[in-house]
C-alpha cells in the first residue's frame, strides 16, 4: 500500500522534465531564424529621403498650429458675439417711461 504513492510521486517528479523538453522540441522544430534586411541608399536617395522627412514633419506641426490658432480665434468670435435670440425665446421687452 505504501508502495503506490511514492511510485505515483517518483513519476510526478518527472512531468515537468517532459513538458520542458517538448517546449525545447516545438521551439526548435516550429521557429526559423530571425533574418534582417539592410537597404543600402545612395547619398543622394539619402538626402531626398531625409529632406522628404523633415519636410513632412514641418508640415504636421504647421497644421498643428494652424488648428490651434483657427479654433482659438474661432472661440474669441463667440466669445464677443452677443447670444442667439430665437422665436422661441423672444427678447425682454424694456419698460420705456414706466409702460410696456
Amino acid at each position: 500500500m505504501k508502495i503506490v504513492p511514492s511510485i505515483a510521486f517518483i513519476l510526478a517528479s518527472f512531468l515537468p522534465f517532459t513538458a520542458a523538453a517538448d517546449l525545447m522540441i516545438e521551439k526548435s522544430v516550429n521557429k526559423a531564424m530571425e533574418s534582417m534586411t539592410v537597404a543600402y541608399r545612395t547619398p543622394i536617395e539619402y538626402a531626398l529621403y531625409q529632406y522628404t522627412t523633415e519636410m513632412l514633419v514641418n508640415f504636421r506641426l504647421q497644421l498643428q498650429a494652424d488648428i490651434y490658432q483657427q479654433a482659438r480665434t474661432s472661440t474669441l468670435k463667440m466669445a464677443s458675439t452677443p447670444p442667439y435670440i430665437s422665436v422661441i425665446n423672444p427678447p425682454l421687452k424694456e419698460k420705456v417711461n414706466g409702460a410696456e
